[in-house]
């Protein structure tokens, strides 16, 4: 399910509006809500040209500290735990065979990379502890800008819920 958002989160390319259109197509049943967001976003990509996409994107998420896509930055600032953090994800990547790309390991596209490949319990947990909440913040961060990547990060925010959220607490409370 988040293979198929890597593209909306990631630098615009020409094949974003088809992909976001897929994407709202594939997620579909079960999660209307996710689906009526990805549709608003495709919509929106789809009336804006490539260099309009390219400069919100810039302009969120390479210039605004609050829409950053390292979700430790989200968790910790600049403080060392974001480094602990950094190295943990990178072990982790590395056993699941998660390319690291140009990016820190705490981007969001690698994450969400991690996240599909992690055992459930362990993916639930993560999610939960760490995903959700930075994701929770880059959406508010993306409200104060009124963004047209905003129905794109609700959508997320939104299947990152339901799919880890119960499950989450569940096994913190039963320490599975």
């Amino acid at each position: 399910m988040y293979a198929s958002l890597i593209p909306l989160l990631s630098y615009p390319t020409p094949a974003m509006p088809a992909a976001a259109a897929a994407c709202h197509a594939a997620i579909g049943a079960g999660h209307e809500q996710a689906s009526a967001w990805l549709r608003a976003f495709a919509e929106g990509a789809a009336l804006r040209s490539q260099q309009e996409l390219e400069e919100e994107y810039t302009a969120a998420f390479d210039l605004d500290p609050g829409c950053a896509l390292d979700l430790g930055w989200h968790l910790f600032g600049d403080d060392r735990r974001r480094g602990a953090f950094l190295a943990k994800l990178q072990g982790e990547m590395d056993r699941a065979g998660v390319a690291p790309g140009q990016q820190l390991p705490d981007h969001l596209t690698h994450v969400l990379a991690l996240l599909e490949r992690m055992d459930e319990t362990a993916a639930d947990r993560f999610a939960v502890s760490c995903v959700i909440p930075a994701v929770r913040q880059i959406v508010v961060a993306l409200e104060q800008r009124n963004s047209l990547y905003l129905p794109c990060y609700r959508a997320l925010s939104a299947l990152l819920t339901t799919r880890h959220a119960a499950k989450g607490e569940t096994h913190a409370r039963h320490g599975s």
